[in-house]
């Protein structure tokens, strides 16, 4: 039942398309700010590195790569660097937006203004 309504409301080709814009390091950072809004793991990191692993299909090293990323905002100095990052942070928080969780859009508008603030 909830398959079929959403099917009809999304398009066929929306369904059958990868989107590009859905990067491992855009993955990991919604999953970070899923966990750190849900506190899901108790287990340490590498346990939620498998998980985005499982859940992204991505190559375990890209995980913990990207997954890294929210730990080091205070340390993009590099505009480029910072810019990509500010750039992913803006797209994940639309997704968060869609789902109205206004405590985790709140954390990402922080983390953004941070990272802001270190290539000023």
């Amino acid at each position: 039942m909830i398959r079929r309504l959403l099917l009809k409301k999304l398009k066929l080709t929306e369904l059958e398309t990868r989107n590009k814009e859905n990067t491992a390091r855009r993955q990991a950072l919604a999953i970070y700010y899923i966990d750190t809004h849900l506190t899901l793991n108790k287990s340490g990191d590498i346990s939620l590195i498998r998980f985005i692993q499982f859940l992204t299909d991505k190559n375990l090293h890209t995980v913990k790569d990207a997954f890294g990323i929210p730990r080091k905002f205070s340390e993009y100095k590099s505009s480029k660097e910072a810019e990509a990052l500010i750039s992913d942070l803006q797209y994940i928080r639309i997704r968060f937006e869609d789902l109205k969780l206004s405590a985790i859009i709140k954390q990402i508008d922080l983390d953004i203004e941070t990272v802001s603030k270190n290539i000023q």
